[in-house]
């Protein structure tokens, strides 16, 4: 067994030498370092992968808008040739009525108006121009005039604005695009959209380029399976013209800021360009300032668009565009901070083996010399005192020595927070929030193993003690955390004992900060403070209602960074506990726990009830009067 055992620290010695020198400190910086590149790398990779995504969903919900958008407006067109159908007559004043009662201006924007055009023979032109006179348009005229094999006239179309008299009378047959897409909707029976054209509706002012789309109009709503049969039945189209301006506002909105994108008729060249939401870039010359890019094809009516997008110059926001760098930021000072902990650690496991070498030399000389064996065992135990009080006094120098990096870390997280908080995005400032919290942690750890070190170099030479004026000074210093749990505290009249009065206050706070902090919810947290005379001592103690300690941590509770509960539920370090046993210990007396689980819990302590009379002060000797 021994031998096992001198094995197991041999190994765990090579473990520790191995992790705890300069080259390992080395060597884990560079790890580190290359993870916080690769961290960074990731970021990026992953915030312009986000973006692509955005882009590629906005693209399509723009695509799909005007798909829905048209298909919707082909209803209306169609709403008009179920009139037709419906109806025994349709004249101008029907007609107005029906556009009227759809409301094209508050519910279909973009539409220019709803019309219907008749198609025309020769012999039919002089008729139908008296006709249409006859009902009170004097000057009507189907234009352009001149002599034609077929003509075709827009009859009624409404509303019968000042744009849409303008095209009262047009012969659309005349116009090779508009003739294309009248004849594909007359002969097929489905909706057929035209190509790029000026309306007849454009002034000089605020021209935009249109199209027109047409529904065929039968005189039978029989099935019709032939070209020839459609062409035999059919009468007229009902038909809608698009200023494209207009039309995308309705559809899009005014503003889309994060994205450019023209449509084309077919082809992408400048004579096909149906629209440009802000006209700032041409589809055939991408912008050196756009990240994406894509060009896609809308089928419409028949009609093939061609739709071609780049995302602005602000489409990847500032936030996104800092976020790798802050993660590349927080990763070096993190690794700076891990370089100077293990360089720390190393430095005193040199010292600690250095010392302890030293220490083993001078043994195996002091047994050479027997006949001076207790002069040489005396000046061991001084030289092993002496160098305890030098380890403690080097743990304490360095745990002082991390807090100024601790708190730079902090400060800097801090001003990072409150300078750029505002431009990263939740996971940022999460990030962020975790590089603050671990540092609060980490000083807070520090400041308790500064205190925990400097228990024995801070004993004050024993004094009669009232352990009542004790625990009132430790209550007034809880004064809030009791208040705002609502606490009860009963306590018994306490004795006076010999020791160091601040010392007992320590030990007293920290056993009523754990009975406040880990009460029990749904039940009224009440604490008792008691002391009993057991023999030669006083047996005090402070018990609690709240979540009581597993049997099996009774004997490991008190033991350094030993914790009751989680972290997430309680905060602390484990430290309190271990500080207690020592100011117990310091004080000829031990420590101890009682409790169960969800039955409180009790934390008692025995002190002598009289101490050796070289501790004790008397405080009425004159050389003490100034000190007390």
């Amino acid at each position: 067994m021994a031998v096992a055992e001198e094995k197991r620290k041999a190994r765990a010695k090579r473990f520790v030498e191995l992790f705890h020198n300069p080259l390992a400190a080395r060597i884990i910086l560079a790890l580190a370092v290359g993870l916080t590149v690769s961290a960074w790398y990731v970021s990026r990779t992953a915030v312009k992968d986000a973006a692509e995504q955005r882009f590629e969903f906005r693209t399509e919900e723009i695509e799909t808008a005007i798909k829905d958008r048209m298909v919707v407006y082909e209803q209306v067109l169609w709403g008009g040739v179920g009139y037709f159908n419906a109806a025994d007559k349709v004249d101008r004043d029907g007609w107005n009525r029906y556009v009227d009662s759809i409301d094209i201006n508050e519910h279909w924007p973009g539409i220019q108006g709803v019309g219907y055009a008749v198609p025309l023979e020769p012999d039919e032109l002089d008729g139908h121009i008296a006709e249409v006179r006859a009902e009170g348009f004097p000057d009507y005229a189907v234009i352009p005039e001149g002599e034609r094999d077929e003509y075709s006239a827009i009859v009624y179309l409404e509303p019968f604005d000042w744009r849409n008299e303008r095209a009262f009378g047009f012969d659309m047959w005349s116009n090779d695009m508009r003739r294309e897409a009248m004849t594909r909707a007359r002969d097929t029976g489905l909706a057929a959209t035209s190509g790029l054209i000026t309306l007849v509706q454009e002034t000089d002012e605020d021209v935009q380029r249109g199209f027109l789309s047409y529904v065929p109009v039968y005189n039978t709503t029989d099935e019709l399976t032939t070209v020839a049969e459609r062409r035999a039945a059919f009468i007229g189209w009902v038909y809608s013209p698009f200023r494209m301006g207009d039309l995308m506002v309705g559809i899009l909105g005014s503003e889309i800021g994060d994205i450019n994108y023209e449509i084309f008729d077919g082809a992408v060249t400048e004579e096909a360009l149906l629209y440009d939401s802000n006209g700032t870039f041409s589809g055939t010359r991408p912008s050196s300032d756009s990240d994406f890019q894509r060009t896609r094809t809308i089928e419409i009516q028949g009609r093939s668009w061609t739709a071609v997008y780049e995302s602005s110059p602000n489409f990847i926001t500032r936030g996104e565009s800092n976020q790798p760098l802050f993660i590349g930021i927080a990763g070096i000072v993190i690794d700076l901070l891990l370089f100077f902990v293990i360089t720390q650690l190393g430095l005193l496991e040199k010292r600690a083996t250095a010392l302890a070498e030293d220490m083993t030399s001078e043994l195996r000389a002091a047994k050479d010399e027997i006949e001076e064996r207790s002069r040489v065992l005396e000046d061991q135990a001084t030289r092993l005192e002496r160098s305890n009080a030098e380890l403690e006094q080097f743990a304490y120098i360095a745990s002082h020595d991390l807090q100024e990096p601790l708190r730079n870390l902090g400060s800097y997280s801090t001003l990072l927070a409150d300078r750029y908080g505002g431009e990263l995005d939740e996971q940022g400032n999460r990030w962020l929030d975790y590089i603050n919290s671990g540092s609060t942690r980490m000083s807070d750890l520090v400041r308790q193993l500064l205190s925990y070190s400097s228990i024995s170099g801070n004993i004050e030479p024993f004094a009669l003690v009232d352990l009542n004026t004790v625990v009132d000074r430790a209550l007034n210093n809880l004064a809030e955390m009791i208040d705002e749990a609502n606490v009860v505290v009963e306590r018994e009249t306490l004795p006076s004992v010999t020791g160091d009065s601040t010392q007992f206050e320590r030990l007293y706070q920290n056993l009523l900060a754990n009975a406040v902090k880990y009460r029990s919810d749904g039940m009224n947290p009440r604490v008792w403070i008691e002391a009993v005379q057991d023999g030669d001592h006083w047996r005090l103690s402070v018990r609690d209602n709240g979540i009581g300690v597993k049997a099996e941590y009774h004997d490991r509770i008190f033991e350094i960074f030993r914790r009751v509960g989680s972290r997430s539920e309680y905060d602390g370090n484990g430290i309190g506990l271990s500080v207690c046993q020592k100011i117990v210990k310091a004080h000829g007396g031990t420590i101890g726990v009682e409790s169960s689980p969800g039955g409180g819990s009790t934390f008692w302590f025995t002190l002598p009830r009289d101490a050796p009379q070289a501790a004790i002060i008397d405080l009425t000797r004159e050389d003490n009067v100034t000190r007390a």
